[in-house]
């Protein structure tokens, strides 16, 4: 077994990380299967304790724990309950009496005699044995249940004799007077279904001793379809293969889960395909190799009753678009049930279905493109070349860059999609961390190739050469020059557009003008992503703007794209509004996009404009869409989510709500490829714990940060920067104030008037004079909601006016932007005591009350200003919703003299003489 922990870790021991076995395999099992079975369990014990049932009939799938649950909820009903555990076999389901023949052992000779005495026999023995408690038989495998044992249950039932537990796949697999019991309800019905994804992450937490990143656990659940016994299985071969790893005290996955490896999980695969015919197998198999397949073709080819047959039988689902696949509980085992299919027959399965159904890559999913084409290399040992770059550009996308340098790699350089492949080889270099191996791919293509291409291919073969040097530190200058010899040579064309457009350049362009004009179109794009990347979003609107204009009618990918940095630099320079209204009309171009790295790249700095305009919920909205089907295989991508998903609770001030997500999220990302992001990760993860009120972990994270590395975008670098030191502020360290203002400084001789007010607001929590000028000035250069309550903080500050102060917390609290609202209460209630104005300092101390109670450490703590207790603030709302002292007492289990003096500190402290002026009053 290899679970050590990573470096830097401090969870348990790899020998205690995991206990696999607890007390044998079947407590083992056990375990897993009613770790989140709390529900089913207590259905079960109502049913066997009710008055006129006979029992309970528990079917699922094979796997989802039946036995384990049945003898704990037979165990669970305690010493008052006696039980009987029987057998079946399938070898003896022919023989009289086998389901029984336990209690036919225990039997006198002349007891079985006739039917007659051996009932009699059996009832007798259990009475003796129950001595006067209730009795229930547990049943494993009810379908197993022969005619004549059956009968004899059946008459313990009716007798009152005893009450049965059956376990059975499917409740159709029992006799007769069995259905006609479920029937009249005198049986119950319990179905185990899959273990839902909250479920699993029960388990796991319960049995695995530490926190598991979301994204493992949406893994496992997609894999194992909520079965508990095929979740254990692959959890102890993923832990045994040192796939599932400890990383700073969280269970992560390295890298996919790849179950072709694993004998356990091949085990239960082939269990559960027993019995299956020959043509149904050969219809599951092409179904595993081609991962989809129309609806008509799979009946063509294997007749509808073999297909029927199989959605019968929950083998596989058909979609709304008549296209056919494995069951969801089926489909996460791909590689395991691709790993039992040999050569062979994958070659005779690759001819079927292309005889039959000839593919095009460029109708083809993600999904199925790179199926099709590990298909292909398995088993014909070579691919189409545009599979083989349809299949790899689809690799990229879900960040799994080792799968597109297989795909990429099969092409040769005779073939005419040479050059493409090596460009997409450069990608997935870049994608893990090596530029320089990106270069050399690069490099590769001859010069006169180079000249040679197509306009668009030339344009994307440079813009590949700019992000692999930008993730070189120290290249701008090469990078500039790299652009402008391409525009250069492009001007130079005569309107041709070179050796013509291959179908990858289709794919990522959507291509629908001019080569040479969209080649053009292209190197602007890359000029403008050159400039964002370097922070230059001031000098960039006003081109961009003539671009996004330019394109409204042509290339839907290139104005994706501009569009994309367009909102980003309106948001950063300060025209919040303008990048909303960009933002809507650019989403609506999203499904004429083809390509899902643009569409994530596009989500993922919408997800950066609404936290830029304080819509931190919006940004959930985003990360929440974006989860699409590939995250959910490739745990980089599901931490990418959880990254996003965390900073956006800590922009709110909500540190605690997004702290699982930061630290799962951290966890994941520092094993590769994204570990750009990790940075930001740990920052968003200092600032939590600052505002949780926990200093030290907060300051051992922030001392985590190294110096940034080559290759990390501005935004990124701001954003990461922007937490660091709003924790280091929080938690009041001396340099923090004078660190945000120079941040701020710098940032508005750029134009970056967005990122300005950011962290102006962080260094003017107790700011001077001259600070709040600056903030007014910089909110009077910008748009929206937050520049108003910047406004307000400035104003309010310098004017000295509380009821200003508190319109900025009402515009906060609309935005539920928790720490921002603090901020200005805090502030508020100051002026106010210090001004002597009541009516504002009550007020505001209501509202910092009520902040109190959501968090844990106040951005800004009021001098001499003492908050409520959490007792206080409870009878302070009692009593303003009219409560009587006695009430309140009563209610809160104490004395009404207790409330008296409770009742005196909190008009001190609010500043109110009546009971009409507390919280909830009115």
């Amino acid at each position: 077994m290899s679970a050590e922990p990573l470096e830097g870790d401090s969870g348990l021991p790899p020998a205690m990380a995991m206990p696999l076995t607890v007390s044998g395999v079947e407590a083992d099992h056990r375990q897993w299967s009613v770790s989140a079975r709390s529900e089913d369990l207590r259905a079960i014990g109502t049913a066997l304790t009710s008055d006129n049932v006979f029992g309970v009939v528990l079917t699922g799938e094979y796997g989802a724990g039946k036995a384990a649950i049945a003898r704990t909820a037979v165990t669970d009903l305690g010493p008052g309950v006696y039980s009987v555990r029987l057998r079946s076999h399938p070898a003896l389901s022919n023989e009289p009496y086998a389901s029984i023949s336990a209690l036919l052992a225990r039997l006198p000779v002349e007891a079985g005699a006739t039917p007659v005495a051996l009932l009699q026999g059996v009832m007798d023995l259990i009475r003796h044995d129950a001595a006067g408690r209730d009795c229930v038989l547990v049943l494993e495998d009810g379908g197993l249940l022969d005619p004549l044992s059956a009968a004899v249950l059946v008459n313990l039932m009716v007798t009152g004799t005893a009450r049965v537990l059956l376990t059975v796949t499917e409740s159709a697999l029992l006799p007769g007077d069995f259905h006609r019991f479920l029937a009249a309800g005198e049986l119950v019905e319990i179905r185990l279904t899959g273990l839902g994804e909250r479920q699993v992450r029960q388990v796991l937490l319960s049995l695995l001793g530490h926190r598991i990143s979301a994204g493992a656990t949406r893994i496992f659940h997609r894999l194992s379809g909520g079965n508990s016994l095929l979740l254990r299985g692959i959890v102890t071969e993923q832990q045994q293969q040192g796939n599932l790893v400890l990383s700073s005290g969280t269970w992560t996955l390295r890298k996919a889960v790849d179950l072709s490896v694993g004998p356990i999980v091949q085990e239960m695969i082939q269990t559960r395909w027993a019995g299956e015919n020959e043509n149904a197998r050969l219809a599951l198999d092409l179904l595993v190799c081609a991962r989809s397949v129309p609806l008509n073709v799979l009946s063509d080819l294997f007749g509808p009753d073999t297909i029927a047959g199989l959605e019968d039988r929950r083998r596989i689902h058909v979609e709304s678009l008549d296209r056919v696949r494995l069951v969801p509980q089926d489909e996460g085992l791909h590689s395991a049930l691709l790993s039992m299919i040999g050569v062979n027959r994958q070659r005779e399965l690759h001819n079927l279905l292309s005889a039959a159904h000839p593919t095009d890559p460029a109708l083809m999913s993600d999904e199925e493109l790179m199926a099709h084409a590990a298909w292909a290399l398995e088993s014909l040992g070579a691919i189409d070349g545009d599979l083989a770059l349809g299949a790899s550009r689809a690799a990229l996308d879900a960040g799994d860059p080792a799968s597109a340098l297989g795909y990429a790699g099969a092409i040769g350089a005779e073939q005419p999609q040479w050059v493409s492949a090596q460009r997409l080889i450069a990608a997935a270099h870049v994608l893990s961390r090596s530029p320089e191996d990106a270069l050399s791919a690069l490099d590769a293509v001859p010069q006169q190739t180079w000249q040679d291409v197509g306009s668009v291919e030339y344009a994307l073969l440079v813009e590949q050469k700019c992000r692999a040097l930008c993730a070189m530190r120290g290249y701008e200058a090469d990078i500039a020059a790299q652009i402008h010899e391409a525009r250069y040579h492009l001007r130079s064309r005569t309107g041709t557009s070179g050796g013509g457009t291959t179908a990858i350049e289709h794919l990522e362009c959507s291509q629908a003008g001019p080569a040479a004009d969209a080649g053009l179109d292209l190197l602007d794009i890359v000029e403008f992503e050159f400039r964002a990347f370097g922070g230059d979003f001031w000098g960039m609107v006003v081109p961009l703007e003539d671009a996004f204009a330019r394109l409204d009618s042509a290339l839907p990918s290139f104005r994706v794209r501009v569009g994309s940095l367009l909102m980003l630099a309106y948001a950063v320079c300060g025209r919040e509004d303008d990048a909303q209204r960009v933002l809507q009309d650019v989403g609506g171009l999203l499904g004429a996009v083809v390509g899902a790295v643009r569409r994530r790249t596009f989500q993922e700095r919408a997800f950066i404009v609404h936290l830029l305009c304080g819509k931190w919920r919006s940004g959930l909205e985003v990360v929440r869409e974006a989860e699409d089907g590939s995250a959910w295989s490739q745990p980089q991508r599901g931490a990418v989510m959880e990254l996003m998903e965390g900073t956006a609770y800590v922009f709110a001030g909500r540190g605690a709500a997004g702290l699982d997500a930061l630290r799962s999220a951290v966890a994941t990302l520092q094993l590769g490829p994204y570990t750009e992001l990790v940075r930001l990760g740990v920052a968003a993860t200092a600032l939590a714990y600052a505002q949780m009120g926990q200093p030290e972990e907060s300051r051992e994270h922030a001392g985590r940060l190294d110096a940034q590395p080559p290759g990390e975008p501005f935004i990124l670098t701001s954003l990461t920067d922007f937490c660091r030191l709003s924790a280091r502020r929080w938690l009041d360290e001396p340099d923090a104030s004078s660190l945000l203002d120079a941040m701020a400084f710098e940032n508005s001789l750029q134009g970056r008037h967005t990122l300005a007010g950011f962290f102006l607001l962080g260094a003017t929590v107790r700011g001077t004079g001259e600070q709040y000028v600056r903030l007014a000035a910089t909110a009077d250069r910008r748009q929206g909601l937050l520049a108003g309550i910047s406004r307000h903080i400035a104003v309010g500050s310098q004017t000295q006016n509380p009821t200003m102060l508190l319109a900025g917390a009402a515009a906060a609290q609309k935005l539920e932007l928790d720490a921002l609202e603090a901020h200005c209460v805090a502030l508020a209630l100051e002026i106010a005591r210090s001004s002597g104005d009541a009516a504002a300092a009550r007020e505001a101390q209501m509202r910092l009350d009520r902040l109190s109670g959501t968090l844990a450490a106040l951005p800004l703590v009021p001098v001499a200003s003492p908050l409520l207790t959490s007792r206080e603030r409870q009878v302070a709302n009692l009593a303003g919703r009219g409560a009587s002292n006695r009430d309140i007492a009563q209610r809160m289990g104490v004395s009404v003299r207790t409330v008296e003096g409770h009742l005196y500190q909190i008009f001190t402290k609010l500043g109110v003489t009546s009971r009409g002026d507390l919280p909830g009053s009115g």
